[in-house]
């Protein structure tokens, strides 16, 4: 089983997660996780790339903290042969740290990073462009998740990245981080 994973977050050091998005690939089905959070503060670059204000996060998540949450993600990971991402170190890192505030830990997974796969370089939106992925990417957005979502929005990249994986074979290839 494989989970795709991606974040939105507070700034740039391990603050907080303020979006979290999961696929979860288990012999053809897809099962999606998209939770917002309540954070105490948004650094003003990242609400510049994600427009996620404190105020609105506090909306979305319906003031549900990661903490809160903590049993449905833990359980969404559970039993995951490969977690992969866009440049998931960053993701992992803030999950990590996330994780351990509640005191648990990833699973002992193997990590894929498909930014690291032959024939992708550079930013997410630019391989969504180059592989020309968008339109089934919002297709598969709106059928997991209920709604379409845009750029900077984690359920729209998660997707968009397991879409790329499979173009480009990362898991077969195996890019481990």
């Amino acid at each position: 089983m494989i989970v795709f994973l991606d974040t939105e977050t507070t700034g740039l050091c391990p603050g907080q997660i303020c979006q979290l998005a999961m696929v979860k690939v288990n012999n053809d089905k897809l099962t999606a996780y998209n939770q917002f959070f309540k954070v105490e503060y948004v650094d003003y670059r990242a609400e510049q790339v994600h427009g996620f204000s404190v105020d609105r996060l506090r909306f979305l998540s319906k003031g549900k903290k990661f903490e809160d949450c903590i049993g449905d993600i833990s359980e969404f990971l559970k039993g995951a042969d490969i977690i992969s991402g866009y440049n998931v170190p960053f993701d992992l890192r803030f999950l990590t740290t996330e994780l351990e505030r509640c005191r648990k830990f990833l699973p002992d997974t193997k990590i894929v990073d498909v930014m690291r796969a032959k024939g992708v370089k550079g930013k997410l939106t630019a391989m969504i462009e180059s592989y020309n992925i968008k339109e089934e990417t919002e297709r598969i957005v709106e059928e997991l998740f209920g709604e379409l979502s845009g750029a900077h929005d984690a359920r729209f990249d998660t997707v968009a990245t397991m879409i790329l994986s499979d173009k480009v074979g990362a898991i077969k290839e195996g890019v481990l981080c």
